[in-house]
């Protein structure tokens, strides 16, 4: 039975669309099957109502503008465009009841303001297909304070948003800016987190949607397409909602997709579509042109050496040298298996991640193996910190051992200082003097267990650092004491950065005692010279010398845009096909891991003789900021701006201590210092000091 109130309004919307109240009632029972009984009667007939481009209301509204709204106006009506549909957001009431919300954001020519739609309503965006860019009205509407006192509007059960499509009332409203469009090529000068617009050809597409749980139970859906463009090729990942996209979307379709957000995987720079993202099918003939051969264009490299980060499509050729373990995930429902192996040449050797049929097939590749690598993607690891090839399902791994000489893939050892060490590297020899070890730690994973020793070291020019060797390779290590110069072949050194140089030990690895005249100091290990005041040393930016503790003075004279990223719970590894809705992603050792945000700030440090840029990580980049990695990233997203962590530190001045590193991937070399601690300078009370030196 109907309430008096919705028998009234029946009969108006009747009288007013030419409908009878029967043809009124068949359509209000029809939206709520539609919405799944997610409005009642009365919600589902103001969706009528808009449906049919008919207001009906007893309250008396307020047409205004969004710069005029006030807290605690009611029954407003506003007309805006969509600038941004931010993601659906569920939630758990008191009352155990799971609730959602869903924001937008609504300009006009004047002004701005976050809409929030509750419940029943965040069906509505989807039913009428409001995207970026759709210009909208909204009737009977909320104002009130919210975030950082700002206003908002929130709908309620008698809320009414329309679609407009008048061309008279559409012009009067700003156009919606979107991000910058890139050439697939150049994804990979972009950092994690940033949006940008491309034009491209869809080369292939998932015709599955997968359907999985997630951490809170409730289901996700997820699916993707394969994009090129005449600079490159990438993945673009739609996610819940988003999925629906993509039935319009056809093989060879030719369109722009703007704000995607930019991320990593071990295929290199991957796009996710946001909830304000728009395609739109565009014509571009060079575009239609391409062919679409996921083997073009392939660059065979003759020098392992010399591959570049970000180069994809090669053929190289190389002697397996070390074989490693094949770890399984599970990711949209299905399990997948990622795995790794290091081959080399005469002048260098590679790691190579290994992932779907190529990883579950590990065991058929053995050492001294000479393999073909056709299609395969390089990328530096912000782990590892070298140069990785990544294997997909696009690469072939051909056996060519038969026509090869073992002897042509020997490559000469090369006994090192950490010093000459750049960037991270196999197939190493060092000499180092042993000055601690530790205890063999266990650690649980994956219902695994692991060990690992540890041992702290100095080289040849007493510079520290560190060993590790995991399970069986303990054995080649462990007879040894502290004070014992050992001779170490075949390793991976990794050089200073955030922590001091580490040597890896492996299965092919020789350890040999050897002679080293090196004394070793009270204070040697990371910890020890980071805890004692003593070990830094002040000075100036234009006196730095690289692997140095130092302690400077300056001012933050510029920020750059901090860069996210998730990391392993166990290794702190970055997490590679990740879901921001899950927290959790593929790590390259642990397979499917939990994962937690983690945040790197980049400043320019002056303090009149040079600038320098500094480097501050995870929980010392929290402490600065005021803010978790996680709220960081939320805030810039909600704010639109890339710098809004990081501008109050700009003009500020700063103590900071820290390690002096050399960065060798820009155009040239430069000191970078890797920021141990650093903590703001009282100016009052530096005057103080100034002042009562004259006393």
């Amino acid at each position: 039975m109907l309430d008096d109130n919705l028998e009234d309004k029946v009969a108006i919307l009747a009288d007013k669309s030419k409908h009878s109240k029967e043809e009124i009632m068949k359509m209000i029972d029809d939206v709520i099957e539609e919405m799944d009984n997610m409005v009642d009667q009365n919600g589902a007939f103001y969706v009528v109502a808009g449906n049919l481009g008919i207001n009906v209301t007893v309250s008396k509204e307020k047409k205004i503008g969004i710069k005029d709204l006030s807290d605690g106006m009611s029954n407003v009506t506003i007309l805006g465009r969509v600038a941004k549909i931010f993601p659906t957001n569920t939630f758990s009431r008191k009352d155990g009841s799971q609730g959602k919300v869903k924001n937008i954001e609504l300009i006009d020519k004047d002004s701005s303001v976050r809409v929030a739609f509750w419940d029943n309503k965040v069906a509505e965006l989807e039913i009428k297909e409001i995207t970026n860019g759709s210009v909208i009205r909204l009737t009977n509407v909320n104002a009130k304070k919210g975030y950082q006192d700002k206003i908002e509007l929130s709908l309620t059960g008698q809320s009414v948003m329309d679609l407009i499509n008048d061309k008279n009332l559409i012009k009067d409203f700003p156009e919606v800016e979107v991000a910058s469009f890139a050439l697939l090529k150049n994804l990979k000068n972009l950092n994690d987190g940033v949006d940008v617009s491309v034009r491209v050809k869809i080369v292939s597409k998932r015709e599955k949607v997968t359907e999985f749980t997630k951490k809170d139970g409730s289901k996700g859906l997820v699916s993707s397409i394969n994009i090129m463009d005449d600079g490159g090729k990438s993945r673009v990942t739609f996610w819940d909602d988003n999925t629906l996209k993509l039935q319009k979307l056809k093989i060879n379709d030719v369109v722009e997709l703007t704000d995607l957000r930019v991320g990593s995987s071990d295929y290199g720079k991957e796009l996710t579509f946001n909830s304000y993202s728009i395609i739109k099918n565009v014509e571009d003939k060079k575009l239609e042109n391409i062919e679409i051969n996921e083997n073009q264009e392939l660059r065979e490299v003759n020098n392992l050496g010399e591959i570049e980060d970000g180069e994809r499509n090669l053929i190289v050729m190389g002697k397996i040298v070390l074989v490693g373990n094949k770890n399984s995930f599970d990711r949209d429902g299905e399990t997948r298996y990622v795995g790794n192996l290091t081959i080399q040449d005469k002048s260098f050797q590679r790691r190579v991640t290994l992932w779907g049929n190529h990883a579950e097939n590990i065991e058929k590749y053995k050492v001294d193996m000479i393999v073909k690598l056709e299609n395969v993607s390089a990328k530096l690891s912000d782990y590892s910190k070298e140069i990785e090839l990544s294997v997909g399902d696009y690469s072939t791994i051909t056996d060519i051992s038969k026509g090869e000489k073992l002897d042509d893939y020997d490559r000469e050892m090369k006994l090192v200082k950490l010093s000459d060490v750049k960037e991270a590297s196999n197939g190493m020899a060092i000499k180092v003097k042993i000055s601690r070890i530790y205890d063999v730690n266990t650690i649980e994973r994956d219902g695994r267990t692991l060990e690992v020793l540890n041992m702290s070291f100095l080289d040849s020019e007493a510079m520290p650092g560190r060993i590790a060797a995991w399970n069986d390779n303990i054995g080649k290590i462990s007879k040894y004491s502290e004070g014992d110069a050992l001779l170490l072949k075949n390793v991976k050194i990794t050089p200073a950065g955030e922590y001091d140089a580490s040597v890896s030990i492996n299965q092919n690895t020789t350890v040999e005692e050897t002679d080293l005249e090196i004394e070793i100091p009270v204070f040697q290990t990371a910890s020890e010279l980071q805890n004692n005041p003593n070990s830094y040393v002040k000075t100036s930016l234009n006196s730095l010398s690289v692997a140095s503790l130092v302690e400077v003075s300056g001012t933050i004279v510029k920020s750059y845009s901090p860069n996210f990223y998730m990391s392993c719970s166990d290794c702190r590894k970055k997490l590679n096909e990740y879901s921001e809705n899950e927290n959790k992603g593929v790590c390259n050792d642990h397979g499917d891991m939990s994962g937690r945000w983690r945040v790197i700030l980049s400043l320019v440090l002056d303090d009149g003789t040079d600038t320098v840029d500094i480097k501050v990580f995870d929980d010392v980049a929290e402490k600065l900021i005021g803010l978790d990695a996680l709220e960081a990233k939320m805030k810039m997203e909600e704010l639109s701006d890339q710098n809004a962590a990081t501008q109050k530190l700009v003009m500020k001045e700063f103590m900071v201590k820290g390690r002096v590193i050399e960065d060798t991937y820009g155009d040239e070399p430069k000191k970078v210092i890797n920021v141990n601690e650093i903590s703001i300078i009282d100016l009052s009370k530096k005057s103080d000091e100034f002042l009562s030196s004259f006393d």
